[in-house]
């Protein structure tokens, strides 16, 4: 039995999976380098890697940085703010 299994020779299955979402990838991309120069907070940070990158509520987010909730909200609306005014959008 072949090793591909129908597969096409030489391309890896994370190759066909980046040249499947090639299109994505360079949205993420084109909105990563207009946000990149964005100077985020010690709390806009952790809020932007844990709630948002890594799903986690609001609350859990909150608690790894162990600050109050209304911090947390504060610091999710400021970075709102700032990706939102980067983008043009206010």
């Amino acid at each position: 039995m072949s090793k591909n299994r129908g597969r096409s020779p030489g391309t890896s299955q994370p190759e066909r999976w980046v040249l499947q979402n090639s299109e994505e990838i360079a949205k993420v991309q084109k909105f990563l380098n207009l946000i990149g120069s964005i100077e985020l907070t010690w709390l806009e940070a952790i809020i932007l890697f844990h709630h948002y990158y890594r799903g986690v509520s609001l609350a859990d987010a909150a608690s790894v940085a162990g600050c109050h909730v209304r911090d947390a909200q504060s610091a999710r609306d400021n970075l709102i703010r700032k990706v939102a005014a980067r983008l043009g959008y206010i």
